[in-house]
């Protein structure tokens, strides 16, 4: 802020010795500000200038790491999208692997399966068969035993005990002469 009455003093000691102060407050200003940068470019020049070289040296260094950091992402990019790709490869060679591992292994256990079903319906068709032949022979055998039983009942009803003794007394010395039946 600009004190006036400090300007208006300056004004009364001006206008007593013949030098007259400016009122325009625009062109006061816009001389003072030249003044200060006059000063100040004058005084402080190098102190800027060199905080200014400092600061661009700092700015230059860090946009140098930057790129160099920058670069180092771009090729650990790269390297890790090559590894994904390399990765996807392998996992689609894994998957195919074991696709064709499945299928064999069911085509093997389907295969077993079929050679235990085939296995089991033989030993059910010879159990079976072992049966059917068992049955058979007891029927025959009970054939037999009923041909027989009534074979001896008929003869029981046709042949008294005499003429069964005759019989039994023939075969006996047809036996005893060395005759087989």
């Amino acid at each position: 802020m600009i004190n006036y009455s400090y300007l208006a003093f300056l004004n009364v000691i001006f206008n007593s010795e013949g030098i007259h102060l400016n009122n325009d407050l625009f062109e006061t200003n816009l001389i003072n500000i030249l003044i200060i940068l006059a000063v100040l470019i004058f005084f402080g020049g190098k102190s800027v200038d060199s905080s200014l070289s400092a600061r661009k040296e700092n700015i230059l260094r860090s946009i140098e790491d930057s790129e160099k950091e920058l670069n180092s992402v771009k090729f650990q990019f790269f390297k890790a999208k090559n590894n994904l790709k390399q990765g996807e490869i392998v996992l689609k060679g894994i998957n195919q692997e074991a696709t064709s591992k499945m299928k064999n292994l069911l085509n093997d256990k389907l295969q077993l399966a079929t050679r235990n079903i085939r296995f089991q319906f033989e030993n059910a068709k010879s159990n079976v068969e072992m049966r059917k032949v068992n049955q058979m022979k007891e029927i025959k055998q009970q054939f037999i035993s009923l041909t027989f039983s009534n074979a001896i009942r008929k003869i029981e009803e046709y042949v008294d005990s005499n003429t069964h003794s005759l019989i039994i007394s023939k075969k006996i010395d047809y036996l005893e002469s060395g005759a087989v039946l």
